[in-house]
């Protein structure tokens, strides 16, 4: 460990210990609140030290200020460290008081491939917190970054659509968002005493660059979907490189390579035998859905009895295609719609098909609304299924859950299926899913006391192994809530 807290990590390491409940000698004199700060690092770690090693323990602390700290924000803080290191360093101490999350920031490389949802909502939330406190004051009216990277639970939003929101040109938005972006490198840039957040943040996004045997800007171009996923492409690109603080060079030359790689994705789509493929997916799909006990056999399809609800709006990923099938123009609203309807489009299994159907009321927080599900879809065998898009977490949000119920009502009133899904599981899976009760149980011992902030669940995910699916599965079976904007996880 660098930096000023370099001295402290040979107490761990290399102090004497003994095992927990073995006899040490009191600390010496002078150290009775380095004592209660011993007594919380005892408790989290399973270990006790020697004397010789506890009056090291009690200078270093001393001299990092541990005393100081308040006991539930010390012991929290432990926690977080202990459970994402396996280890309670005090320099890491220290600086997880210091910056809540560095911790679980740092484990964002190792974390990356077996719970990339979970990482890359860290990625998230960090820069999210970045590009807040780097906007000056003269911008925090108009947050043309945050908006146009969907940092503000919405999808990503079109230079002209901000521009008609703020009553401003398309290129006044670009301007704002070249300066937004501008402020975001200098904040990144800054070198502050006590913060290793900015330093610790570009170090993760360059080593999960440099991974596996594509080129670098093909690697940062995918960590982008995941981290924006409604955001435009070479906004999120360019942000990502920004942060890393690549020179401007390099930048042209990441967006190149990662625009040579989205083509070639592109001609190897293309090249696939698509109809199968989503033939075959969409009946996995089809077979994790949510039936009735005897689904009604629907004849014919909807053309004349359905049709759009509602104007698709202008976001980054919003758009249309012509179907074939159909014979008429499609919109969808989102990436994850635009390749739902794509399946349908190409499945031998689908008849006919209707975006944005109908208009199905709810109630959320005590307000009413209107929900405009995602798709209604006809099948060869009869059966007809309504379909909403969403990402993972977004299940689980307190919106979601109230349409969703809302949805189930209609499909079961009307003999109808209900496909809930981000195209690679499903709310009946979700639902269906085998997780571990003690880590079930930590979770709501620490729900019962109060709603947890990303950190904290992130912490929890790591210690008691608990994934993203198995996050979600818990908020819809245990009527858990997340909330987005900020993001933390609560009971009902």
């Amino acid at each position: 460990m660098a930096g000023r807290y370099s001295t402290v990590v040979r107490i761990v390491i290399s102090g004497d210990t003994v095992p927990m409940g073995g006899q040490g000698d009191d600390p010496g004199p002078g150290t009775a609140d380095s004592g209660a700060v011993y007594q919380v690092w005892r408790s989290v770690t399973g270990r006790e030290l020697s004397s010789a090693a506890r009056r090291e323990f009690a200078s270093r602390a001393a001299a990092l200020s541990l005393a100081e700290v308040d006991g539930p924000e010390l012991t929290a803080a432990a926690e977080r460290v202990f459970g994402v290191c396996g280890k309670l360093l005090l320099a890491d101490w220290r600086e997880e008081i210091d910056e809540p999350g560095l911790a679980g920031l740092r484990a964002v490389s190792g974390e990356w491939e077996g719970d990339t949802e979970s990482a890359a909502l860290t990625l998230r939330t960090e820069i999210a917190h970045l590009i807040e406190s780097a906007i000056t004051a003269r911008d925090q009216p108009r947050p043309v970054l945050r908006r146009r990277l969907g940092l503000d639970g919405e999808q990503g939003l079109t230079l002209g659509a901000l521009g008609a929101e703020y009553g401003v040109s398309r290129e006044r938005i670009r301007q704002l968002q070249v300066r937004q972006l501008r402020q975001l490198a200098t904040r990144t840039g800054l070198s502050r005493r006590g913060s290793r957040r900015g330093a610790v943040l570009r170090e993760v996004l360059r080593g999960l660059a440099d991974r596996g045997g594509r080129s670098r800007g093909a690697a940062l171009d995918e960590i982008a979907g995941l981290v924006f996923p409604e955001a435009g492409a070479d906004l999120r690109l360019h942000t990502l490189a920004v942060i890393a603080r690549y020179p401007a060079q390099v930048r042209a030359q990441l967006a190149a390579q990662a625009a040579q790689a989205r083509d070639q994705r592109r001609a190897a789509r293309r090249e696939q035998a698509a109809q199968a493929r989503a033939g075959k997916r969409l009946r996995r799909l089809l077979d994790a859905a949510q039936w009735p006990p005897q689904p009604a056999a629907w004849h014919g399809d909807g053309r004349g009895d359905y049709q759009r609800t509602r104007e698709v709006g202008d976001r980054e990923n919003s758009g249309q295609f012509l179907s074939l099938k159909l014979r008429r123009v499609v919109a969808y609203e989102s990436g994850l719609e635009h390749r739902f309807l794509q399946l349908c489009e190409a499945s031998p299994d689908v008849t006919w098909y209707q975006e944005q159907p109908l208009v199905i009321p709810y109630t959320c927080a005590g307000t009413r609304r209107d929900y405009h599900p995602d798709a209604l879809v006809q099948l060869a065998d009869g059966r007809r299924l309504l379909a909403e898009m969403k990402h993972l977490f977004e299940m689980a949000t307190a919106m979601s859950q109230a349409k969703h119920a809302a949805a189930w009502h209609w499909c079961r009133a009307h003999g109808a299926g209900l496909l809930i899904t981000d195209l690679s599981v499903t709310h009946t899976q979700l639902m269906q899913r085998t997780i571990p009760p003690e880590a079930v149980a930590v979770f709501a011992a620490r729900l019962a006391q109060s709603p947890l902030p990303w950190p904290e669940v992130h912490a929890l995910q790591l210690s008691t192994g608990m994934s993203a699916h198995d996050l979600t599965a818990c908020c819809l079976r245990h009527g858990w809530i997340i909330d987005t904007t900020p993001w933390r996880l609560r009971r009902r």
